[in-house]
């Protein structure tokens, strides 16, 4: 999976630990895998996921502010997702680049954009 350079990756139904997926997102944020990535959806069983407060803690993931509406989500396999998602958080790669994200105990969805969050803040919208 590391050598992957496409643009949307989805997995499902996978067995995955919630270090694997700190490990992932936090080269994804250094920009040392996924580069093109787009779009990420992760399904399945989380095994350890122990708090997701303390895996967005560790991800310096931050809450979009209030006067910027939510974006809703829907996954591409909603048999195993909810119908929807509300990405009410994002994530900064170390490029200044803004990110969505999603996440639950058996959920992480994550939607690169093609804005900053310096872009975002000062225009106070995520429509670009």
């Amino acid at each position: 999976m590391r050598y992957f350079e496409g643009h949307e990756l989805f997995l499902f139904l996978v067995h995955i630990t919630s270090d694997q997926v700190r490990r992932v997102m936090k080269a994804w944020k250094k920009n040392i895998v996924f580069r093109n990535l787009e779009t990420l959806e992760l399904n399945g069983l989380f095994h350890e996921f122990s708090s997701v407060d303390d895996f967005k803690e560790e991800l310096n993931v931050k809450q979009i502010p209030e006067q910027i509406a939510p974006q809703v989500f829907k996954p591409k396999i909603s048999a195993f997702t909810p119908a929807q998602a509300i990405y009410s958080a994002y994530i900064v790669k170390d490029d200044g680049t803004v990110a969505f994200l999603y996440i639950s105990d058996r959920s992480v969805f994550l939607s690169v954009k093609k804005f900053t969050e310096e872009e975002m803040l000062e225009r106070n919208s995520i429509d670009f």
